[in-house]
């Protein structure tokens, strides 16, 4: 038969600390009403009852002065080892008489009426403690029995097979499940039969002595999910070298095909962590935790485990997905100020001449201040810094498929912090920030802000001296008196300037010719003025 999957047995049974090694079960007569329909000549009926479990023999109740036993009364109290130790069911008698004794025989017994059942009860701890067995209805006597069946301890081996993995539990974003501090379990009694085995994906080292355990996501789990394991984290005296793997099924259940999607062993330590990357939304990701063989002594024994999302947020992989700063308002800013990662973006569908090689870039578009003159910085977080790139984009239609004109970018190497200073964008047209990872420390954390500069217009002024009757035209004026003049300047890139003429105009010239000498003769140049 199916073994009893002890699926929240560390919940149900014990608090996370203070556990042993062995296993307990007790198995307590409680009580039972019974009934009978024989009757007794000279007095009430005598109604007793009886429990045989496991076939040691019939005990006999209640308490009749010096005869027969107390309630409850404890029939089994014992230890297992190892969970494969721990019989699936026991089987119990019971049966219900009208006792007519020999008065000169003391604590005797002589039936009358009896009516007997038998039954398996199941050995499960996730079942009630108070079990009831009950004799059929309308015999010569009827009863119903109440045992207690009680666990304690930590069954070891009992998450031997993955089907039987001890489950943590749903994670969430920036929770933890467990403590890595406490010595809660252990591998003891534990084997590789009919189990995965790492080394089948190209690790180096293989399932001995391995347990399972479970933790499923959420429907937004962060970037990265940490799982560490300590080795006797309470000093037991009982260390085990530890090697982690993750898998994952493709029908979310123990019984479907494994695919191995993390795993880490470093040797000599006897602690172990691991990260997985990039964990997928409502999947239940199955964890084996071995001893390894390689030092003999340390392939077995006690160990904390913890798993912990660290609470870092995807920022958006495609441009069409970005994340809205909003509009960047005047003299003020926009901030994405919870840290963002783009540990699982791609370099997909992203747009030509990014000024950049993008290989991990993430998405934030802002609409510019009206002086169209801001700062773009994005800054590197400690809990999983990288360095940085940007570069920045119009989208020239207002979509986000683009055409997009770059309008700058900034990759110095190495910069935790990046900035970049732009100007003369249009405030009527939707901007798109990238953000990616330089050629070192690609994925990581970061927050980013968009903060107006202040109006950044260039001005010219000139000096301009006309002769009468000639004209100046400045952008779309044209001036031919004096004075000073102040145009705007409307170029195709948006990036307007301001031009301040001072402009002076001479005064005509006036020519006066007076006549001396008159020429003699056509053609003789004798004359003079």
């Amino acid at each position: 038969m199916k073994r009893p999957l002890f699926a929240v047995v560390v919940g149900l049974l014990y608090p996370l600390s203070g556990i042993h090694a062995q296993f307990d079960l007790r198995v307590v007569v409680q009580d039972a009403q019974v009934s009978t329909t024989c009757g007794d000549i000279f007095s009430a009926p005598d109604v007793f009852w009886e429990v045989n479990i496991q076939n040691q023999g019939w005990v006999t109740y209640p308490q009749n002065g010096a005869c027969f036993s107390a309630l409850p009364d404890v029939r089994i109290d014992t230890s297992f080892g190892c969970f494969n130790e721990l019989p699936p069911e026991i089987e119990v008698c019971f049966r219900v008489f009208e006792n007519d004794p020999n008065p000169f025989v003391t604590c005797d017994i002589n039936p009358d009426c009896s009516e007997e059942i038998c039954q398996t009860i199941p050995l499960d701890p996730l079942l009630p403690a108070l079990r009831t067995l009950s004799l059929p209805p309308g015999g010569a006597s009827e009863g119903t029995l109440e045992l207690l069946v009680e666990f304690s301890g930590f069954p070891s081996g009992v998450n031997d097979l993955i089907c039987n993995a001890i489950p943590f539990g749903t994670l969430s974003m920036g929770d933890t499940l467990g403590d890595a501090s406490q010595g809660t379990f252990n591998n003891f009694c534990a084997t590789n039969t009919g189990e995965p085995n790492p080394s089948a994906w190209g690790t180096f080292w293989v399932n001995n002595i391995g347990v399972w355990f479970t933790f499923r996501t959420d429907d937004q789990p962060s970037t990265q999910i940490e799982i560490i394991a300590t080795s006797d984290p309470e000093n037991v005296g009982d260390e085990v070298r530890l090697q982690l793997a993750v898998f994952e099924s493709d029908n979310d259940a123990c019984d479907g095909t494994l695919d191995l999607v993390a795993a880490n062993y470093v040797f000599p330590s006897f602690d172990e962590f691991l990260i997985l990357d990039c964990p997928k939304p409502n999947t239940t990701y199955f964890l084996l935790v071995d001893g390894s063989v390689d030092d003999p002594g340390t392939e077995d024994g006690w160990f904390g485990l913890e798993i912990r999302d660290v609470g870092s947020r995807p920022a958006a992989d495609l441009v069409c997905d970005a994340l809205p700063l909003g509009t960047v308002p005047d003299g003020g800013a926009v901030a994405q100020t919870e840290p963002l990662s783009n540990t699982c973006a791609d370099n997909l569908d992203d747009p030509p001449n990014t000024g950049l090689i993008s290989q991990h870039s993430v998405w934030f578009t802002f609409w510019p201040p009206a002086s169209g003159h801001v700062l773009v910085e994005a800054v590197s977080h400690p809990s999983d810094p990288l360095s940085l790139e940007l570069s920045v984009f119009a989208a020239t239609d207002s979509t986000c498929t683009g055409p997009f004109e770059r309008k700058g970018s900034a990759t110095q190497l190495f910069q935790s912090v990046q900035q970049l200073e732009l100007s003369c964008l249009d405030p009527t047209l939707p901007h798109y920030i990238l953000v990616d990872g330089g050629s070192f420390d690609r994925r990581g954390n970061f927050t980013l802000s968009v903060s107006d500069l202040g109006d950044d217009t260039p001005v010219v002024s000139q000096d301009v001296t006309l002769c009468s009757g000639q004209s100046l035209t400045v952008g779309a004026n044209t001036y031919d008196q004096p004075g000073i003049y102040t145009d705007t300047l409307f170029l195709p890139d948006g990036c307007d300037s301001v031009v301040i003429t001072t402009l002076s105009v001479l005064p005509p010239l006036t020519l006066t010719l007076d006549t001396l000498a008159l020429g003699i003769g056509p053609g003789n140049a004798d004359g003079s003025m």
